[in-house]
C-alpha cells in the first residue's frame, strides 16, 4: 500500500509524507467515510444477530472504523506523520482483509440465498 513506510511507489501516487498526507484525508472524506457509513447504517443493521461471530466481527470493524476515523483526524497535528501514515496504512490492510476474508465467507455460510438478495438490494 502506498501510505505504508518503504512502501512501493506506483505511478501517479504520492511519494512525499505530505502528499501522502493530503491524498489519505482526500480519500478519507470522498470514499472510506461514504463506505463506513453505508456499512453502519445499512449492512451491520442488517446482519445483527444472525450470528454471534458475524456480531463480534461486526464490533471489531466498527473500532476499527473508529480508530481510523481518529487517526486521520490526528494527521494535521502529529508530530510522525510518516509513522501514523503507515499506523493507518496497516490497519486498513488488516480492516479490508477481515470484511473479505472473515466477514464476507461468514455471511454467504449464514444467510440464506433469499437473505442474500435482499442484503444485495439494500446495498445498491
Amino acid at each position: 500500500m502506498v501510505l505504508k513506510k518503504d512502501g512501493p511507489v506506483y505511478k501517479g501516487m504520492p511519494v512525499k509524507i505530505p502528499d501522502k498526507v493530503e491524498y489519505l484525508k482526500a480519500k478519507y472524506h470522498t470514499e472510506l467515510k461514504k463506505h463506513f457509513s453505508e456499512e453502519e447504517n445499512i449492512l451491520f443493521p442488517f446482519l445483527t444477530g444472525k450470528n454471534n461471530i458475524i456480531d463480534e466481527l461486526i464490533d471489531d470493524l466498527i473500532k476499527d472504523h473508529n480508530k481510523l476515523e481518529e487517526n486521520v483526524a490526528m494527521l494535521d497535528s502529529h508530530t510522525d506523520s510518516e509513522k501514523l501514515l503507515d499506523d493507518i496504512a496497516r490497519l486498513l490492510e488488516c480492516h479490508i482483509r477481515k470484511e473479505e476474508r472473515v466477514l464476507f465467507q461468514k455471511i454467504q455460510e449464514v444467510l440464506s440465498e433469499e437473505e442474500l438478495n435482499e442484503l444485495e438490494k439494500l446495498l445498491r
